[in-house]
């Protein structure tokens, strides 16, 4: 993350890393606050978003859950992300 601020604003964009699912490495910058928290949109790939279920982190593709992670952090965690399918690493954000 850009900051180490818990600060919603000061933390604009995140990058992905290790994904399993080669695309959603990528680099997602602040969309809008969608469930109550900050959503972020791919920046190379409009289609995904990492965004707040009302129970849990998604990282989403065209509404569809990719990975998902259970913190019920304020911002993303940058850790501990698993794939659906629960085969494919799950990755993490910076």
């Amino acid at each position: 993350s850009s900051s180490s601020s818990n600060s919603s604003s000061s933390i604009d964009e995140y990058t992905a890393y290790d994904f399993g699912t080669s695309y959603a490495n990528q680099t997602y910058e602040f969309y809008d606050v969608y469930n109550g928290k900050n959503r972020y949109i791919g920046t190379t790939d409009s289609q995904l978003f990492i965004q707040w279920s009302g129970s849990q982190w998604h990282l989403t593709e065209l509404g569809t859950t990719l990975y998902r992670n259970n913190d019920t952090t304020t911002l993303p965690p940058l850790t501990q992300w698993t794939h659906v399918d629960g085969l494919t690493p799950g990755g993490y954000l910076i």
